[in-house]
């Protein structure tokens, strides 16, 4: 796990060449939300935790997941689907 940080970091900048201006940016919001992510999980984990041994990390991790994986459907820009006659002639 040691390399991950590293390694987004990398990422990210490789993402981020076109948005040169706002790189510094980009790259403090993930060391914020590295940190947000930090606090959270070891606030809810450690009562989980206790409650269920490692069941309750495993129940947790879980709940996360279905949630994230909840916004992430319903946020998801709808695509609308062209259906184009067999017919048609081509514009030119």
């Amino acid at each position: 796990m040691s390399g991950f940080t590293p390694a987004a970091l990398a990422y990210l900048a490789d993402i981020t060449e076109e948005y040169a201006g706002d790189r510094g940016a980009i790259m403090g919001l993930y060391s914020v939300f590295l940190g947000v992510g930090q606090f959270v999980g070891s606030s809810l984990g450690g009562p989980f935790a206790d409650w269920r041994g490692m069941d309750g990390v495993i129940l947790l991790s879980a709940l996360a997941r279905s949630s994230c994986c909840r916004h992430y459907l319903l946020s998801a820009p709808r695509r609308k689907r062209v259906v184009t006659s067999p017919h048609a002639q081509p514009s030119l």
